[in-house]
């Protein structure tokens, strides 16, 4: 089968290299790729420095532009986000063409305006698949979007389980986080203050942030630090870290999991907010791989920073067991194996 799967965003042309060198994590796209033989499609333009969301409208039109008309190509085309798919299902149908579409949805029809037009144009008719990465999601997609349960899959879509390894650096009176989309580091910031501990956030953007200095503006405490990381230095900052914290504010999305993945796959508990998504979710259990808090819960978050940080050993335990389950089917290998 003739298969093409679009990306959203540039693909970097030494990003291959890169991975093969040890020097970032195997992307899914081109794991998907080798096992399908299939071919890409990204944007061929490079971002813009500023205004996110103008990048993001160029990038679209130039994927979905580009697989429009190279549709006969292919038997079957793979969209890799919601907004990509959706654009596609909308062209095809206003244009009459049959082609055989899979769309992969992390959550954004649910409460964005994908999702309007999904119902609008029942432009399920266009897609085929729905493969969603978390339960949550595909449930939604059912019983608010009315979209049949036999076109949606759940899928898990863990991290590259060969970069992201236990390495022998012993952990730090530190903890670390990651990631920008749908987080609350205001939350965690405000737990943190005044304990004795160290946390470092590698969540950087000119867009999100104070430019110059990369912090959430003024007033951090001493013990709390923002930080831009490559993929090598982000692992070593987890190897570092007693345990990894995702705070996040409550939504349908499964922002955080690849985080979590990551984190997971690297030999560390997780302690994360129990959002809609990440307790549907199921794969942080609480006492086993992480620990639970509740949304904008400061004394939740200090309370249980406290307590892995008195008692190490837990937090140890805890990572040990989320490896265990890394090395028993939650990895990149699995998630291929099921996509194909």
């Amino acid at each position: 089968m003739r298969t093409a799967i679009l990306v959203n965003t540039p693909v970097d042309k030494g990003l291959r290299e890169q991975i093969r060198a040890g020097n970032s994590p195997q992307r899914d796209f081109f794991a998907l790729a080798d096992a399908l033989d299939a071919t890409l499609i990204a944007p061929a333009k490079a971002p813009l420095e500023r205004g996110g969301h103008v990048s993001k409208l160029v990038n679209l039109f130039d994927v979905v532009s580009a697989a429009f008309r190279q549709r006969h190509k292919y038997d079957l085309i793979i969209s890799d986000v919601e907004r990509v798919g959706i654009a596609l299902a909308l062209l095809f149908k206003l244009t009459g063409v049959r082609k055989r579409h899979i769309m992969i949805c992390h959550g954004r029809l649910i409460y964005h305006p994908e999702g309007r037009m999904l119902q609008a144009f029942r432009l399920q008719t266009h897609i085929d698949r729905f493969v969603c990465y978390g339960p949550m999601v595909a449930g939604k997609l059912t019983t608010i979007l009315g979209v049949p349960a036999d076109q949606v899959a759940d899928v898990r879509h863990p991290a590259d389980h060969h970069f992201w390894r236990p390495l022998p650096e012993a952990p730090e009176r530190l903890f670390c986080s990651a990631g920008l989309t749908l987080r609350d580091y205001h939350t965690l910031i405000e737990a943190v203050r005044g304990l004795d501990v160290s946390l470092v956030a590698a969540a950087y953007s000119p867009w999100y942030f104070n430019g110059r200095n990369g912090t959430l503006g003024a007033g951090l405490p001493p013990n709390v630090r923002f930080a831009q990381h490559n993929y090598r230095e982000l692992r070593d900052l987890y190897a570092r870290s007693l345990f990894v914290a995702i705070p996040l504010v409550n939504s349908y999305a499964q922002e955080g999991s690849l985080v979590m993945y990551e984190a997971m796959a690297m030999g560390k508990a997780v302690v994360a907010t129990r959002t809609e998504a990440q307790a549907g979710l199921g794969v942080l259990k609480a006492g086993e791989t992480g620990l639970f808090v509740e949304p904008g819960d400061v004394k939740g978050w200090r309370d249980v920073i406290n307590h892995l940080c008195d008692h190490p050993e837990e937090a140890i335990r805890m990572g040990q067991r989320a490896r265990t389950l890394v090395d028993e089917g939650l990895n990149m290998d699995s998630y291929v194996r099921e996509m194909v």
